[in-house]
This record gives C-alpha cells, sequence and structure tokens, in this order.
C-alpha cells in the first residue's frame, strides 16, 4: 500500500501496523502518537511484549 499525503493532510496508522515514511522532498513533519480506547488493549499487549 503507498499513500501520498499533501499539506493539511492526516493519516492515522492502526496499532499493530507496521509502517514506513519516504519524504520525497524536504518537508516539516508534525506527529502524535494516539491511543484510542478501543486500542488500548492491544497496545499494552504489544508493548509488553517487546520488552
Amino acid at each position: 500500500l503507498r499513500i501520498y499525503q499533501r499539506a493539511q493532510d492526516a493519516m492515522i496508522v492502526p496499532a499493530g501496523w507496521a509502517h514506513q515514511v519516504c519524504n520525497v522532498r524536504s518537508c516539516v513533519k508534525v506527529a502524535m502518537d494516539f491511543v484510542s480506547p478501543r486500542s488500548l488493549e492491544k497496545c499494552v499487549a504489544m508493548a509488553e511484549e517487546a520488552r
């Protein structure tokens, strides 16, 4: 899956999805981690598995 984002686009990556970012030109990136209540249990399990 390949997605091209433009200015003001947002991307939500579900818990457990591996992803990679490649900037095709110079840019400023603003990132924020967010865990919804629905994904909390899976995120905790993945964090403990990674330890």
